[in-house]
């Protein structure tokens, strides 16, 4: 699924910013570690828009490879670059004093065109960024992600919602550690196959519910494997649930609620473990509402609140 709209980019004819996609070609090549050598300019360039040098690492030194880069933004016609669009390649990459040749596209590049760029390699190499490219080198990034924040606000704004980050709020990234594999539980897609488990027993007193450990781990085998381990009963909760933040501030506030009450009561190690679980937790609450958030409140005011929703 595309995740960038290169849309969000003006055209080059029409707009207040003309020059926004040669900037961005300057800003991402440079992100990609490229020296930047002749800036986009307005006026008659020569059949380039930018000029740019790569620098590689061999053991007899470094190798200098100056590019010549060519941008074409046809997003909103979606018309792939044909040899038509790209003339005299091999001219303007000897007249500029180029060693190869960059295509920088906001579409495709057409079969035609990668014919006549692959007809040229005895004259100069060559590379062609095209938009899916482009997205898959910032994308995952988070260097690469704030540069595509500048020059794509709106698909970012959606993308971010939909797959929230979380703040940085600790000098270190939060974590929450499986009891029985200690694998890492929040910070990838096992997420979805981890649990909260709170394991309690009645007391003397009549329906009093003492909680006595609450701990994290995965699904399935890691979840049996502690349950054999402790002579107690148990409920659950996705952990994944508890990052999306209504059902976040829903278990805060049952917490709450249960330490003032005459029917439960948690044991110190319980409290403290609840309470590392609810601050590691908190850096991915500060977020709006996603789509799986909507979907998931939705369901929970269809259920009761005595069996657990919150209808």
């Amino acid at each position: 699924m595309t995740i960038l709209n290169f849309k969000d980019i003006p055209e080059a004819n029409g707009s207040d910013a003309p020059d926004t996609f040669e900037l961005f070609a300057r800003d991402f090549l440079g992100y990609l570690g490229y020296t930047i050598l002749e800036n986009p300019s307005r006026g008659a360039d020569g059949g380039k828009d930018l000029i740019i040098q790569e620098t590689r690492s061999g053991i007899s030194g470094n190798t200098y490879i100056k590019w010549l880069v060519s941008c074409k933004h046809y997003a909103f016609t979606g018309k792939s670059i044909t040899p038509t669009d790209e003339q005299s390649i091999s001219d303007r990459v000897e007249h500029h004093k180029c060693d190869g040749f960059i295509g920088f596209y906001s579409t495709l590049a057409s079969s035609g065109l990668m014919a006549r760029l692959s007809s040229l390699t005895d004259k100069f190499i060559f590379q062609v960024f095209d938009s899916s490219l482009i997205e898959s080198k910032l994308i995952g990034n988070l260097e690469g992600e704030l540069l595509a924040r500048r020059y794509f606000q709106k698909s970012m704004n959606t993308f971010l919602i939909e797959n929230p980050r979380p703040i940085q709020l600790f000098d270190e990234v939060p974590t929450l550690l499986c009891e029985v594999c200690k694998k890492e539980l929040i910070n990838n897609e096992l997420v979805r196959k981890s649990i909260i488990v709170f394991y309690y027993k009645f007391t003397s007193e009549p329906f009093h519910k003492s909680y006595v450990k609450i701990t994290t781990c995965c699904k399935g085998k890691c979840d049996r494997t502690l349950s054999e381990n402790l002579d107690f009963l148990s409920g659950w909760e996705d952990l994944s649930d508890l990052k999306s933040p209504l059902i976040y501030l829903r278990h805060i506030i049952g917490f709450i609620n249960e330490l003032n009450s005459s029917h439960s009561s948690y044991s110190q190690e319980a409290i403290d473990s609840l309470k590392t679980i609810f601050i590691r937790l908190f850096p991915f609450v500060c977020r709006e509402l996603n789509t799986h958030d909507k979907e998931l409140i939705e369901g929970l005011y269809k259920i009761p609140s005595a069996l657990g929703g919150l209808g």
